[in-house]
């Protein structure tokens, strides 16, 4: 009765062996970041909205950490070789934050944008922009911005996507209070109680484990549906 389902899965993975690893063109990355400051366009958050996000653990100091997946092979459409614009390399991610999480949303937003030498002032960014599909009532509109800044312009070499193998952390700049064009882990969105807000997160970890092979996920899919089927008919 066994003999069956371990041929065919000895079958599925003698094939995707073949699959050369070259062929990996997306990069799954974890961070970590440490809510430092949270602000409306106005400057200091009401006490109601405050008292919102305080009811999902959204309060300074709270830890938010997440994931984003980054796809290699997404043409650049910003012709100025200064700057990378990459829709919809962002193919998957999440955040946590207290009882807040936030799902991947397909949206033009979920974009990648290069910065090498651009200015004045003159930097390095790489910027990776998410929509989230939202789990609370109260809380819309959620976006996630992992951005990362290099004032000394060493990070980056060219507006090529560099998420195949960011440079560490280290090598970026610091998290400066309130600036959404430095290092951050910036997140917003629009409260029930008619405002929105922007928390920023000081990035404590960024890391990403060795990539899967291009089919590691057909590969996946495909033992398990073998599994279930097996059991169906056992």
């Amino acid at each position: 009765m066994q003999l069956l389902p371990r041929l065919a899965i000895a079958a599925i993975l003698a094939m995707f062996a073949a699959v050369p690893a070259s062929a990996t063109t997306v990069y799954r990355y974890a961070f970590s970041a440490t809510v430092r400051d949270i602000a409306t366009p106005q400057g200091v958050p009401s006490d109601a909205s405050l008292a919102l996000l305080a009811t999902h653990g959204i309060v300074v100091g709270a830890t938010m950490s997440g994931e984003f997946a980054f796809d290699t092979s997404v043409p650049d459409t910003d012709p100025d070789r200064e700057r990378g614009q990459y829709f919809f390399a962002v193919t998957d991610g999440y955040v946590d934050v207290g009882s807040f999480h936030g799902s991947y949303k397909r949206d033009v937003t979920d974009s990648i944008i290069i910065a090498n030498n651009s200015g004045p002032p003159f930097y390095d960014a790489f910027s990776g922009l998410l929509a989230y599909r939202d789990n609370a009532s109260d809380m819309s509109g959620t976006f996630g911005l992992l951005q990362l800044r290099d004032s000394t312009q060493v990070a980056l070499t060219s507006d090529a996507n560099p998420a195949a193998d960011l440079p560490p952390l280290e090598a970026w700049d610091a998290y400066q209070p309130l600036d959404a064009n430095g290092t951050v882990f910036y997140f917003s969105a629009s409260l029930a109680t008619g405002e929105a807000v922007a928390i920023y997160g000081e990035i404590d970890l960024l890391r990403h484990p060795v990539p899967l092979p291009a089919g590691a996920w057909l590969l996946a899919s495909a033992l398990g549906a073998l599994r279930l089927r097996w059991r169906a008919g056992a």
